[in-house]
């Protein structure tokens, strides 16, 4: 997987490839599952599913991971706040901020958010992670943070993320900008307004999930 997403550049950071080394992805996946299927870098992982048989949670696809944090230059003792769980992106925010910072990864599926602390638990994690189930579009009571990390793919920013920033931060979001195609967009807070500035942007193949 490393390889693969060295060779198609997606993973270019020593430090984000060494939260990648650091973190088994098939700790979050459902029990039975194949091991290969979460080291395939274009496809999310389905780990949930409705009565009708359509997908209600995915851990989302290597790439958009290592997309999302090549965005978010993290830095060690940062704090970060990820909105949609699922588990190997809150463990690698994890390893980035280090034993100095602090990670909040929320999501309104509790089976998601128990699965996450479970997976984190295995990994000796929980004293870095807070893992919490709320509805993210509303205020989570935690302060601002240096960093938050959307995994769901919406087509707007809900005025609850801009507001949780701190002075400077970045949020980062795979904006959907049209039926099927997104957009990881990075857009820095500046001068303690709401107003946000675009920081960078690339693109990425549509990955439903967390």
């Amino acid at each position: 997987m490393i390889a693969e997403l060295i060779e198609t550049g997606f993973l270019t950071d020593q430090a984000v490839e060494a939260a990648f080394r650091a973190v088994p992805r098939e700790v979050f996946a459902p029990a039975g599952t194949p091991v290969d299927l979460p080291y395939a870098i274009h496809d999310a992982l389905r780990t949930r599913f409705g009565d009708d048989g359509k997908a209600l949670s995915s851990l989302s696809a290597p790439t958009m991971h290592a997309g999302n944090l090549a965005q978010a230059r993290i830095q060690e003792g940062q704090r970060v706040l990820e909105i949609g769980s699922g588990g190997p992106n809150a463990a690698m925010l994890a390893h980035l901020v280090g034993r100095t910072g602090t990670v909040v990864s929320v999501d309104i599926d509790e089976d998601v958010t128990a699965r996450t602390r479970t997976g984190l638990e295995q990994l000796g994690l929980t004293d870095r992670v807070e893992v919490i189930t709320a509805d993210a579009a509303e205020p989570l009571g935690r302060g601002v943070f240096d960093r938050i990390m959307v995994t769901v793919s919406p087509w707007t920013l809900p005025q609850t993320w801009v507001g949780q920033l701190a002075p400077g931060g970045i949020l980062i979001v795979p904006l959907q900008i049209a039926p099927g195609l997104q957009r990881i967009i990075g857009f820095r807070e500046q001068d303690g307004t709401t107003g946000l500035g675009v920081d960078r942007a690339r693109r990425i193949r549509p990955a439903a999930g967390h």
